[in-house]
């Protein structure tokens, strides 16, 4: 069974949790290489996905945590089940970032350092996967969903404007400007939460 862990991370896996388990290291450059790196992977995915809260990952307009980074890997289908190990304790780091409560969705872990499931229970917790619309509950809980709603439609319809907008080739730079506010836009996490929920399949 293959374990991954992501990122730079400040700790080594316990050797008890190494019997039948292989373990491979991840480091990204920038949270879109992190996406990519699944999406392009011929073979199949680790059973189990370890991410330290602590770390920072960059992404084109921002700093991820690994709590961010969760998140991020999830809406973009990545259901293994994912341990979050952290040097603070849960209730730190409850008080420390709102993203904390979707550890407690269907699919993730939490372990504070230095503990760490045994090899047995690394073979029970990939068996549990994760749940769009269990997931989602969780969210839900995070972000307000009408704010998310209006500013996806809004950005949704900028783009749409500037589908037909390209057609007419009219004002050149009121083009650039407004392509360049949907880009930044569709960086931000807030924009695919909104994604996440309320794209249609066939989009």
């Amino acid at each position: 069974m293959k374990l991954l862990t992501i990122g730079d991370t400040a700790f080594s896996i316990p050797a008890f949790a190494l019997d039948g388990v292989v373990v491979e290291n991840h480091i990204p450059q920038n949270l879109e290489e992190t996406i990519k790196y699944f999406e392009q992977k011929d073979e199949p995915l680790p059973a189990v996905i370890v991410i330290q809260a602590e770390q920072t990952i960059p992404s084109q307009n921002e700093q991820l945590d690994g709590l961010e980074l969760l998140i991020w890997l999830r809406i973009n289908g990545i259901k293994v089940h994912i341990i979050l190990y952290s040097f603070y304790s849960l209730e730190t780091l409850l008080k420390k970032t709102k993203y904390t409560t979707v550890i407690g969705a269907q699919g993730c872990s939490f372990y504070q350092i230095p503990s760490f499931p045994s090899s047995d229970e690394i073979n029970s917790l990939a068996n549990e996967l994760a749940d769009d619309n269990n997931f989602k509950s969780y969210l839900a809980s995070v972000f307000n969903l009408t704010n998310l709603r209006h500013a996806y439609a809004n950005v949704w319809g900028l783009k749409r404007l500037i589908e037909v907008y390209n057609e007419l080739r009219e004002n050149h730079m009121g083009k650039l400007v407004l392509e360049n506010y949907i880009k930044l836009s569709q960086l931000s996490l807030n924009f695919h939460i909104a994604l996440f929920y309320y794209r249609k399949q066939n989009e």
